[in-house]
């Protein structure tokens, strides 16, 4: 497994808890189905948000809603929090495809 899968796994962990522990995100979330894919070049995972769940987490490219593209670097900065996703999107460093909307309902994972 790389860095880059475990760090994906972990932000995923951590996803799920913001979502546990807080149940006004939650309730956000209810109703909202979006399939997700990280794309860092040769290193793709996506994973599929669905009422407040994540679930099918895999590698590989699929059909996504939401499209999160950066270096693989950058992902690794941004998932130990050395980077901050408001800085790498400036410097477009970092590449979301995604409405507004979207984009904040998935704050929690970076």
């Amino acid at each position: 497994m790389s860095e880059m899968e475990a760090l994906i796994q972990e932000g995923v962990e951590k996803f799920k808890k913001a979502i546990a522990e807080n149940p006004a995100y939650k309730k956000e979330l209810q109703g909202w189905k979006r399939r997700v894919l990280i794309d860092a070049g040769e290193e793709k995972y996506h994973f599929l948000v669905e009422d407040g769940e994540i679930k099918e987490m895999g590698t590989g490219e699929i059909e996504a809603d939401i499209t999160v593209t950066a270096e693989p670097e950058i992902f690794i900065g941004l998932l130990k929090k050395e980077i901050s996703p408001m800085k790498a999107i400036a410097k477009k460093q970092l590449k979301i495809n995604a409405s507004l909307s979207d984009m904040l309902k998935l704050r929690k994972f970076f």
